[in-house]
């Protein structure tokens, strides 16, 4: 009883911080403006249109992702209004939602498991560098990652149980996070092949029942999506292909593989690979059970058909977890005679270590990082209904006072995004950060090239010493260090005489 005493008041004060430090870090940036974006139009208009880009993107909606993401940050923003924690709290309580239903896995899949190691697992999943990182992007990976481990763990109750509300249960959620994000598709493809695998195995027709119970949820659900979106298979395939003009993204190339690794997970993924082998030394092919053969084989699969950016990462996060945990249990206690052992000491080790680094900076930057910094430096220097103009770090700062905001640095070429943001929508003011000032100083140069700009206020924020010392250590990334620090221009337009 003490011992649950204890571990309760450790999680309370891990969410705690997090949920103090939500709206603090990351800085606001692209992926979660541009779906925040979405999320507003679809509650306020019904349809996923971008407002960030609505001009040079013509109004299209944005149908790449389904629309359980943005139907969640519509109801955010709705019941609780336009900000930051807002928006982030969704995808922040998918994954602690997501730890748990991995550790829910591991438990039912090794029930002769002590019980030091669940709690062994969550504690080192929920200290994850990069797992901390993807719980406050904004982005819709670990909604969907829930929805797919869900799915997993519902479909491996069924394949235990054979009760058949498990296999329609397990296929609601996968269609969930299948109309989260299509990117997940691979697991389902990993999941399919050895579901299939084991029907042939153990024959009979009832194997291809429930594949078919299983595969039921999603036939209905996204091919009522694709109805609504495309009208039909053809016109979802026509979409895509439509991507390539380079206007309804950044990034064109969504499939083949391009093996990035997040620098977080080398650790994780070397862990990963050592414990397979010992698992493979210690047991044969008997170590490859249904949810080990799901791991591998979803990895295998994301770097060979996801072209990862970074975040996409979070989707298989939990894989190598599960793999670690395998061999960690195969001594069904904590003992030194497992080598797993003194490499979960490790894991463990750097992930709090790096958990600990990053929130010292981040809470030593939390007045530079404040957003009431940025909400009162708008709502001083620009009346409320102007066009407003910069890159994603003042979306919401804008849209709270109430004037409408567009990308000046993403979609289209510059010259044609320059001229669609002056010629059709006419905006007034440009608001120029040091973080555009940094990554992009072509488009400052070229919109000063082709307008004529009155300057009307500036923010300069100072970044904290001690914060400093922390960033010259080369562990954490120092690009937000100026945190809201921005120029408020005005645009000259001529008077009609």
């Amino acid at each position: 009883m003490q011992n649950r005493i204890v571990v309760f008041f450790i999680f309370s004060l891990y969410l705690a911080l997090h949920l103090y430090t939500l709206n603090l870090n990351p800085l606001p940036w692209f992926d979660e403006t541009f779906f925040a974006s979405i999320s507003l139009s679809l509650a306020e208009t019904g349809k996923l249109v971008p407002g960030v880009t609505k001009t040079i993107q013509e109004g299209r909606e944005m149908l790449i992702h389904g629309p359980v993401y943005y139907f969640l940050g519509g109801l955010s923003f709705e019941f609780f209004g336009l900000g930051i924690f807002q928006f982030r709290i969704i995808n922040f309580l998918f994954g602690i939602g997501l730890v748990f239903i991995t550790a829910r896995i591991f438990r039912n899949r090794y029930k002769d498991a002590d019980v030091s190691l669940p709690v062994f697992l969550i504690a080192t999943f929920l200290l994850d560098p990069f797992f901390n990182l993807s719980l406050h992007e904004g982005r819709m990976d670990l909604v969907a990652a829930f929805f797919v481990f869900t799915c997993i763990y519902l479909l491996l109750k069924g394949l235990e149980n054979k009760q058949i509300m498990y296999f329609l249960a397990s296929g609601l959620y996968g269609a969930m996070g299948l109309l989260t994000t299509p990117r997940v598709a691979f697991i389902f493809a990993a999941v399919f092949i050895v579901f299939l695998v084991l029907t042939f195995k153990r024959g009979g027709v009832k194997g291809l029942l429930q594949i078919l119970l299983w595969g039921l949820p999603f036939v209905i659900l996204y091919g009522m999506w694709v109805w609504y979106a495309f009208g039909d298979f053809g016109g979802l395939i026509s979409y895509y292909q439509s991507i390539a003009t380079g206007k309804h993204t950044v990034d064109v190339t969504f499939i083949g593989g391009n093996l990035y690794i997040p620098r977080h997970e080398y650790l994780l993924i070397g862990v990963a690979g050592i414990s397979l082998i010992y698992g493979l030394i210690r047991e044969g092919f008997k170590f490859f059970d249904a949810l080990i053969c799901i791991s591998i084989l979803s990895v295998v699969l994301f770097y060979l058909l996801v072209r990862d950016m970074g975040p996409y990462s979070a989707l298989i996060l939990p894989f190598y977890y599960i793999i670690i945990f395998k061999s960690f249990h195969l001594s069904g206690h904590l003992t030194l005679k497992n080598p797993v052992v003194y490499l979960m000491v490790v894991l463990f080790a750097f992930n709090a270590g790096f958990f600990l680094i990053k929130n010292i900076q981040v809470l030593f930057e939390r007045l530079e990082r404040n957003p009431e910094i940025a909400y009162s430096f708008i709502e001083d220097h620009i009346p409320e209904g102007s066009k407003v103009v910069g890159d994603p770090l003042y979306y919401y700062a804008v849209k709270r006072s109430g004037s409408d905001y567009q990308y000046a640095d993403l979609f289209g070429t510059l010259e044609e995004r320059e001229q669609a943001l002056t010629e059709e929508w006419g905006y007034e003011y440009f608001i120029v950060t040091e973080q555009l000032r940094m990554r992009r100083p072509e488009v400052i140069r070229h919109f000063f090239e082709q307008e004529d700009f009155v300057e009307v206020a500036r923010l300069i924020s100072r970044q904290n010493p001690i914060s400093r010392a922390i960033s010259r250590l080369g562990i954490t990334s120092d690009m937000e260090k100026d945190g809201y620090s921005a120029i408020i221009y005005r645009r000259k337009v001529a008077e009609t005489p």
